[in-house]
């Protein structure tokens, strides 16, 4: 049960969301974008946060979008099921289908899980290897930014912004990636590591969530990953002692464990993606 009332509204237009925010806003509401809802709740029901207006976005077209042809869209408000069953991007498919359970993922959305307060946000990975763009609406219109640029540590949106959803050039994944996750205690644990790595004109690509507080990718990494001279074990080494400061302890791994399933990640996507 959630302890307190609240105004619930269902707008079918981004420009209707966006106004019926900054008009909650104004009213002293504290009001929040509501797709899934799975952490919103929780939170209103452990008295974390309390809006006073809920604004629904599972009815704005720009949320519900799949496209596939020319350039690749998912909306905000898809679940991670429907894009799982919905998309022909294998390691998209095979990362959104290791989130929580099935159960779970009939509600948790894809903007959910990039925007929620938990530090996995999984769903972000392959994005960010995919060089997406986010589409942003606030007061001002309709904007795309890339991912990279927008996200850093979490999604940076401005005040009463709402992500509409992704964006990315049509591009095929197909045995050109390897994808692993670590769970302390089975399949639908959170995990201790989960990283991507994709291998694209040669060059190869990588973003870790788990094992830091909050997903990364980051350029000097990839740079020490492609060195060739080396060995998939050096480079390996070389990158997870990169990231020293990174890593954290907590009741499910410690750092030093963390850094070890890394190194080991690595240098089997390396053998595998140079094979």
């Amino acid at each position: 049960m959630i302890p307190f009332d609240f105004t619930y509204s269902v707008p079918e237009s981004v420009e209707e969301a966006v106004s019926s925010w900054f008009s909650s806003e104004q009213r002293g509401e504290n009001p929040v974008y509501y797709s899934g809802g799975t952490e919103i709740i929780t939170l209103c029901r452990e008295q974390k946060i309390e809006p006073h207006a809920v604004i629904d976005i599972k009815h704005i077209p720009e949320c519900l979008k799949i496209n596939e042809t020319e350039d690749y869209y998912y909306g905000a408000a898809l679940t991670l099921n429907t894009i799982t069953e919905k998309t022909s991007l294998s390691l998209f498919s095979a990362v959104l289908s290791r989130i929580a359970d099935n159960t779970i993922r009939n509600k948790l959305t894809l903007g959910g899980n990039i925007m929620g307060r938990l530090p996995y946000r999984e769903a972000v990975l392959p994005l960010l290897l995919f060089d997406a763009h986010a589409v942003i609406a606030g007061k001002e219109g309709i904007r795309s930014q890339p991912l990279s640029v927008v996200f850093d540590k979490r999604l940076l949106l401005g005040k009463g912004e709402l992500l509409l959803g992704i964006t990315f050039p049509a591009k095929t994944d197909a045995a050109h990636w390897v994808f692993t996750r670590k769970e302390k205690n089975g399949r639908i644990d959170y995990p201790i590591l989960s990283v991507c790595f994709i291998k694209e004109n040669d060059s190869i690509k990588m973003a870790v969530s788990g094992a830091f507080a909050y997903p990364l990718r980051n350029p000097e990494a990839e740079n020490i990953l492609n060195r060739q001279t080396l060995s998939p074990l050096q480079r390996a080494e070389k990158v997870t002692d990169y990231f020293a400061d990174y890593y954290k302890t907590d009741f499910r791994s410690s750092a030093a464990y963390r850094k070890h399933l890394l190194k080991g990640a690595i240098t089997e996507a390396l053998e595998k993606l140079e094979d």
